[in-house]
């Protein structure tokens, strides 16, 4: 027998009136019954309690509308053998009409959820279901965030080397969006250390029931890096049928996706389990495939020329700087088609003066070849009537590889006695290794996650306790580049069979010689893991005159540890942290009510101590009104890498401003800086919701916010460093001045420069979300629409850079691009069997910049990119085999709107972080069940 023990979604208050007669703002999506109750439980604060029988887990319906929690149950449940029963005023269980007490037969009590709900009312929270992530057509969630509204900008797989995909919302940085997957804390990504962020791509998106995005500071709740907001990836826990999914899709040129996945469930009347298994693979795009990259030569748009000297057809160069022999000029281009044997000065005469110049972008992976295998799995066991374990686990095996090109040479110095060098003296060469293979950078992670936790109900208070273990392994191997020490015998050599020809238009030399100029493979291992224990309990605490209310108190603690290689050496370091937190809602009047959560993270071994509160405001003065209003603090502070990363000095010739630009050899100290203190931010919010009981299906909200971030954590830049009237003081070492130096009002001779990290500037950041939403009809027979906006008030950003404005909205920036609007449109509609959707996402118009003069007199015009997605359910066919079965035909940016010339792009030609190359994508999906 099987009583109704475990609470579902419990939420902080309930308010005074009758919950039966209450009147609820619903907008339910269809989909397994766990999903469909779990959303009914949070969107009433009612507590939920399903007890079910395996055969009754099939899916449910949409419900949109204003409702009371008896109209929305009857009509969700209308097509089911389920039933409810009301207990007291606040909990509703779910059974079965044939047994509607469980005790004449054995059911299982599905564990709907019981982790903290921190959206009460219109907070700024956007969720996307798995329909939204299927008619998005993206195949991984670093393509998702592209959507997201409140992140300005994104930079696409192949823009950094390792491949990785960040989350920065509002644009704040991509160490300041925390990242849970369902609700706990996911660790730095192996192969983003030295960033201290998420690699997206990590994690399979088939395996994904939906994606919450919190873009309200969270650091009261969650801890560290909530600045910019949270991401929770909330994995899938219930499968009602096995599902195989097939999934085909290119660009023109590459950038081929292929991926096969299958999701499989078991259940029993104690135990429930899912496994999700996912292949994906892309192949390469190269530069060469695309205008921008194929022809750096910009000055075609208006721009600089961005080509290099390092061609397969080199370049010579006079040593002294008169012009080489038999020439008129101290540079002279290789002939073009030339064997390089038999030369002479006279050889050179066509292209005296003249340089080869090519694009080093063509022979890049602009989207990089990469594959990923994972698999994920849940399960969830009834122990007592009273006890729930559950447990998950996640593994990926992940392998991208970064191609850069042939190897080069760069002003390499050939003697006379070079059997090929037909000047009779030592000149300088730049020269690209025909006949070599591109240097290639191979990153391989293997990620491990783990999570193991019991739930239970001790009378009126739940209470679980988790242990979480991440551990990710990754390593950078190069392979492909120079072995310098026998490239310089083989141009010292005197013998033609083994020196190196560089004046040929073509291969160097034999392949036999070219192989012997391969450096050995070089691997590099970098690892982070993070092991955590939690326990958190929830319950009423008091009774204000009718109204209850709820209090969450919970401790953690955390240990991160990270290795990774830095100049050479091994480092690897760790640090713990303990953490208490509670969250209390009180009912105040009959319709206001106030949230206030406070959080103590305690980081051992000397570091620093943070408590972070955030208080919140509910007040819904009309069952169609809802209105909110919150303030927090946050902080991110200083990574394991930021803090013990090797110090190093560099000497470099740099001018001394200080002394009427005088040459001097220039001790740069680069590395950790352990006094760094964390980064820390305010934010405010005010929100509101408006769905009108008179027109069903539409909603209307509206959220204000502003993120304030101080002490921000930068690489200095010397030559800010050199400004006397700088802030950052006792960072420059000189010697004292000569008496020379002081009549000619000279600063003493420079010795050092501290380049280490620093704690300098701030950010303020301003605006309004604006969403729409509306439909009508149902899943079978329906239209939905929904718009999404954000204008941004200000970005004001006190950098190191003075040459950039402090004011970034609507000027271009190759760190990253703020525009004044983003809006997200998507539309959709089934019929039968039939259905369709598309998706415009638009960008308005916005000054071009120059990387270090800033801003320019032209504009970069607006854009529109479509997409478009259609899909037949093959149940139609008639066919047996083809049952359950869905074929889907798509196109992301359908009208293959191409990047438009920018300067901010610098040697990319174009805004990095606002377009990507790929242009138009074409896929194909099926999917089927059993």
């Amino acid at each position: 027998m099987l009583a109704a023990p475990l609470l579902t979604i419990c939420v902080a208050a309930l308010p005074a009136e009758p919950q039966q007669a209450k009147q609820f703002h619903l907008d339910i999506s269809g989909g397994p019954v766990v999903s469909v109750l779990r959303q009914f439980s949070s969107q009433t604060e009612l507590q939920v309690v399903a007890n079910l029988h395996e055969s009754e887990t099939k899916e449910l319906g949409a419900f949109v509308g204003h409702a009371s929690a008896d109209e929305a149950l009857q009509t969700l449940l209308r097509d089911t053998d389920l039933s409810y029963t009301w207990h007291a005023d606040s909990a509703i269980r779910i059974h079965s009409r044939r047994r509607p007490s469980a005790e004449d037969g054995v059911h299982s009590i599905m564990v709907i959820g019981t982790r903290l709900d921190h959206e009460h009312g219109p907070a700024p929270k956007i969720a996307y279901t798995r329909k939204d992530i299927e008619r998005f057509g993206v195949s991984t969630l670093g393509d998702l965030s592209r959507y997201f509204i409140q992140q300005p900008f994104s930079y696409g797989t192949g823009h950094l080397q390792s491949g990785a995909q960040s989350l920065q919302l509002r644009g704040l940085g991509v160490d300041t969006t925390l990242v849970l997957i369902n609700g706990k804390r996911v660790s730095t990504s192996a192969n983003s250390i030295s960033q201290n962020t998420i690699d997206l791509n990590s994690f399979p998106v088939t395996a994904v029931e939906r994606v919450e995005v919190m873009s309200d500071s969270a650091s009261a709740i969650y801890g560290a890096d909530a600045i910019g907001g949270v991401v929770n990836i909330i994995l899938k826990r219930v499968v009602t049928q096995p599902e195989i999914q097939l999934h085909y899709g290119e660009a023109d040129g590459g950038a081929t996706q292929r991926r096969i996945a299958a999701s499989f469930g078991a259940s029993n009347d104690r135990l429930k389990s899912t496994l999700s298994l996912d292949f994906h693979e892309t192949t390469s795009l190269m530069g060469q495939e695309r205008d921008l990259t194929r022809n750096q030569d910009f000055r075609r748009f208006g721009g600089q020329d961005y080509r290099v000297s390092t061609t397969h057809a080199g370049n010579v160069y006079s040593l002294t700087g008169r012009p080489l022999p038999g020439l008129s000029s101290s540079r002279a281009a290789v002939p073009p088609g030339t064997a390089g044997i038999g030369l002479s000065p006279a050889s050179f005469f066509a292209t005296d003066g003249e340089l080869n110049l090519g694009s080093s972008l063509s022979d890049w992976s602009i989207a990089p070849p990469w594959q990923r295998v994972s698999a994920y799995g849940s399960a969830e066991y009834l122990a007592t009537e009273t006890i729930s374990l559950f447990g998950e686990f996640l593994v990926a095996d992940a392998e991208l590889t970064a191609l850069r090109g042939p190897p080069s040479l760069t002003q390499q110095i050939v003697p006379a006695s070079n059997p090929f060098n037909p000047f009779g003296e030592a000149v300088a060469v730049d020269y690209s290794f025909a006949g070599m293979g591109p240097i290639s950078h191979v990153y391989e992670t293997n990620l491990l996650r783990g999570v193991i936790g019991a739930q239970s109900r001790i009378g009126d208070w739940d209470l679980e306790l988790t242990g979480l273990h991440h551990h990710e392994n990754g390593s950078n191997t190069t392979r492909g580049g120079l072995d310098f020490e026998r490239v310089s015998s083989a141009i010292q050599s005197t013998d033609p069979q083994s020196a190196l020809n560089l004046f040929s238009d073509g291969p160097a030399g034999s392949t036999a010689l070219l192989d012997s100029l391969i450096a050995p493979t070089q691997s590099l291992g970098f690892a982070f893991s993070s092991s955590q224990l939690s326990a958190i309990m929830r319950g009423p605490v008091l009774n204000l005159g009718g109204r209850s209310a709820e209090l969450t108190v919970g401790g953690e603690w955390r240990l991160d540890a990270a290795g990774f290689f830095e100049a050479g050496k091994r480092i690897d370091v760790s640090r713990d942290v303990v953490s208490v937190f509670s969250e209390i809602k009180l009912p105040l009047f009959d319709k206001l009510s106030l949230k206030i959560a406070l959080r103590a993270d305690d980081y051992g071994d000397g570091g620093e101590q943070r408590l972070n509160p955030q208080y919140r405001a509910l007040w819904q003065p009309l069952d169609e009104w809802t209105f909110r209003v919150a303030y927090g603090t946050s902080y991110r502070p200083p990574s394991l890498y930021e803090l013990n990363m090797p110090v190093s000095r560099l000497t470099v010739p740099i001018a001394d401003p200080l002394r009427g630009g005088e040459l001097s050899n220039v001790g740069f100290i680069v590395g950790a800086n352990r006094d760094l203190e964390s980064v820390t931010a305010h934010s405010f919010t005010a929100g509101f919701s408006f769905q009108p009981s008179w027109i069903s299906g539409l909603r209307l909200s509206g959220n204000y916010w502003r993120v304030q971030m101080e002490n921000r954590i930068v690489l200095p830049i010397y030559s800010e460093l050199l400004n006397p009237n700088g802030e950052l003081t006792g960072r420059v070492v000189r010697d004292a001045p000569t008496a020379q130096d002081l009549l000619r009002g000279w600063a003493g001779p420079l010795r050092s420069i501290d380049l280490t990290r620093a704690n300098f500037g701030e950010l303020d950041t301003s605006g309004v979300d604006l969403e729409a939403s509306f439909s009508v009809g149902s899943d079978f027979r329906g239209l939905q629409f929904k718009l999404s906006t954000t204008w941004v008030n200000d970005y004001s950003i006190r950098d190191m850079n003075q040459a950039l404005p402090a004011d970034r909205v609507g000027i271009a920036n190759i760190q990253g691009t703020i525009p004044q609007w983003r809006v997200v449109g998507t539309m959709g509609g089934r019929l039968g069997a039939f259905g369709a959707s598309t998706t415009a996402t638009f960008t308005p118009s916005y000054q071009d910049a120059d990387v270090w003069t800033g801003p320019l007199d032209r504009r970069i015009r607006s854009r529109v990119l479509v997409d478009l997605q259609a899909w037949m359910d093959l149940d139609i066919l008639g066919t047996a085999l083809l049952d359950d079965a869905t074929v889907m035909l798509g196109a992301r940016n359908v009208f293959d709107v191409a990047p438009e010339f920018a300067n901010a792009g610098a040697a990319f030609g174009y805004d990095v972080s606002q377009n990507d190359l790929i242009g138009r994508f074409i896929y194909f999906r099926l999917s089927k069940r059993f």
